[in-house]
């Protein structure tokens, strides 16, 4: 989200790309591209389209720009939304794919994700790429297989069951790169296991509209450990000879082959359904020449095969209870410098099983700024404000939050009503004291009046004042003069 904490700091008004990339590192192992939502759930407060909140960002084109390029520094690519459904605001200047074609030109942002859309037309490839700036579009509900030969990225919301199911678009478009999102879980068990056997992206979304959905220490390592072995073996991920469900020898293990298309190298990624561990013979596998070399690569160990029989090996490994394993069969002339330290670097990686490490649920608990109180007075201090009584009252309100159902952490923490975590639904009683309150709305010219007595700069003056008479930016430069007394 646009608003997180570890991504922009208020207090200095910069955005802080590194902070926010050393926290995701330290917990799990970083991102290879992130999506920046300067919209949702913002829209609508104001007449401005969703274009007017992305270029309003801090700092404009050139702060987004700056923004784009640290993460490039870091190997990241950034994606911003598109919203189909912004209907109600100010319209559109031109098409929307023209709009987003320049606009992300202009940032150098590298993909937009169709927010709500089974597909994109052809007209918003044509459009970026016209302009020499080809971006990925990624349609938020998977997309389809006509659009796929310009359609490289989608979302995948799935039905998880025992038996993984095959990502259908991949399966055609070995090239293809469906990131599996599903953002309130609390274990992520299912779709993390279902990435790594289909060689798909995992959203390790958790700010979720506001909300702070984490990810527990469990399936935070396993992110680290399964992305570990995708990134480092990428290409063969993009096998033109996937073969999904290839036979295994054990109950409630599922495995994947992926022969690279340039050797006779083969990597398997592997993952255990079941709630037990599992051990001994895992697979059976061609029988190579003396050259050729087997590791567990998950544990960052040689295998030695057995069992020789029709031109046949199996190779024995362990693989925990709701687990992951992954082979690599290589002929000895292709072991490097650079696996061999992949390999000590899983094996470090893998010391303690998954199961060391706690799946319960982390909750970020909120709380209440104290603004301290104001001065008090025996009676009104102006003429036209009136004296509203103390009172007690029954606070009762249930959350809006459209998503994320009814688990603790979603939606508000009341701390004033003794709550201990955000949670949907709220009732209590608060005592409000007795205070002064205006009895007309504040006037333009009295806040000018104020401003000028109070001598206030905001750190930002983009669009500060917008609506009055004078732009923002001239506002701003009279601000420390007279020009407010002046109104």
């Amino acid at each position: 989200m646009a608003h997180d904490r570890f991504f922009f700091d208020y207090t200095t008004n910069q955005y802080t790309v590194i902070k926010y990339l050393e926290d995701v590192n330290t917990r799990y192992g970083g991102i290879d591209s992130i999506l920046i939502w300067p919209t949702y759930p913002n829209i609508g407060v104001d007449s401005r389209n969703q274009f007017d909140l992305l270029l309003d960002m801090p700092g404009g084109v050139q702060g987004l720009a700056n923004m784009i390029a640290e993460f490039h520094k870091n190997n990241v690519r950034v994606l911003f939304p598109y919203n189909p459904w912004d209907n109600g605001t100010r319209p559109l200047q031109d098409e929307p794919y023209n709009m987003i074609g320049n606009i992300w030109k202009s940032i150098n942002a590298d993909g937009v994700n169709g927010d709500t859309m089974l597909d994109f037309g052809k007209q918003y490839f044509d459009a970026s790429n016209n302009l020499g700036h080809p971006i990925a579009l990624e349609p938020e509900l998977g997309g389809t297989a006509a659009t796929l030969a310009y359609t490289k990225m989608n979302w995948g919301y799935w039905t998880y069951q025992q038996i993984p199911v095959v990502d259908a678009m991949k399966w055609l478009e070995p090239r293809h790169m469906t990131n599996i999102c599903d953002r309130w879980a609390r274990d992520h068990t299912d779709d993390m296991q279902h990435a790594f056997f289909n060689g798909c992206g995992f959203e390790s979304w958790e700010n979720v509209w506001g909300i702070w959905n984490q990810m527990n220490l469990r399936d935070a390592e396993a992110v680290r450990r399964f992305a570990s072995i995708q990134r480092f073996f990428h290409e063969f991920l993009i096998s033109k000879k996937w073969e999904p469900h290839t036979p295994v020898l054990q109950a409630n293990i599922y495995a994947s082959k992926w022969p690279d298309n340039k050797s006779n190298a083969v990597l398997y990624t592997i993952v255990n359904r079941g709630a037990t561990n599992t051990t001994g013979p895992q697979l059976s596998v061609p029988q190579g020449d003396q050259n050729t070399v087997y590791f567990d690569v998950y544990h960052g160990v040689p295998l030695t095969p057995g069992n020789p029989s029709n031109n046949m090996v199996t190779l024995s490994f362990d693989i925990e209870a709701n687990g992951y394993g992954s082979v690599l069969i290589v002929e000895k002339s292709q072991v490097d410098d650079k696996l061999i330290a992949f390999l000590k670097q899983m094996a470090q990686m893998t010391q303690h099983a998954l199961a060391y490490y706690s799946s319960d649920p982390i909750y970020l608990p909120q709380t209440m700024v104290d603004n301290g109180s104001t001065s008090k007075y025996t009676s009104p201090p102006d003429a036209n404000m009136t004296q509203i009584p103390s009172a007690s009252f029954q606070f009762v309100v249930a959350g809006i939050e459209i998503e994320g159902g009814n688990q603790v952490g979603v939606d508000f923490q009341y701390s004033v009503l003794g709550e201990t975590l955000p949670q949907r639904s709220h009732n209590g009683t608060i005592k409000i004291d007795s205070f002064y309150m205006d009895k007309y709305p504040v006037t333009n010219t009295q806040y000018a009046s104020f401003l000028a007595k109070a001598g206030y700069v905001p750190k930002d003056c983009h669009n500060f004042l917008r609506d009055w008479s004078t732009n923002s930016t001239q506002v701003c430069a009279c601000m420390t003069h007279s020009y407010f007394s002046s109104i």
